[in-house]
């Protein structure tokens, strides 16, 4: 399998796509995480595409749908829980270059992420993307009918 390079907050990340079980344990547990959050969401987020954004000033923020989103998400998953999926997501990633590499891991989590948590988000979400492309496009179409359907 080949292998995804992509610099992070000034560092190199490699991502070595999952094999099929573990890329279907891992979109099952994403989609069931962040489906019904993004679908929460994707009424503010489709505004915004049509609109030209040129500051932050220029975005309606969507407070009630922001709270829905993340009070969705927090019953949905404990801390435990987000760890050890975030941890698994980051499993087949390598930090480094020039025969310097080291997957991460709990440990190496613990020293690359102390002083910035929103870098292994961002990660994450790089992995997600070598991973699974259209994931977040479903998962706002997927969010969107169902909340269409709670009514």
């Amino acid at each position: 399998m080949s292998t995804t390079k992509k610099r992070i907050d000034g560092d190199i990340y490699r991502v070595t796509p999952f094999k099929g079980r573990k890329a279907l344990r891992i979109n099952y547990r994403l989609m069931k995480l962040l489906t019904p959050s993004i679908g929460a969401l994707s009424g503010m987020l489709g505004s915004l595409k049509s609109k030209e954004i040129k500051s932050l000033g220029d975005i309606d923020i969507d407070g009630e749908a922001i709270t829905k989103a993340l009070d969705g998400l927090f019953d949905r998953y404990s801390e435990d829980e987000i760890l050890d999926l975030l941890l698994m997501i980051l499993e087949n990633t390598e930090r480094g270059e020039d025969g310097k590499e080291v997957f991460i891991n709990e440990e190496s989590f613990d020293e690359f992420f102390s002083c910035s948590l929103i870098a292994a988000f961002k990660v994450a979400v790089f992995v997600i993307q070598v991973n699974f492309p259209d994931f977040f496009s479903q998962a706002a179409l997927i969010g969107t009918e169902t909340k269409e359907m709670d009514g």
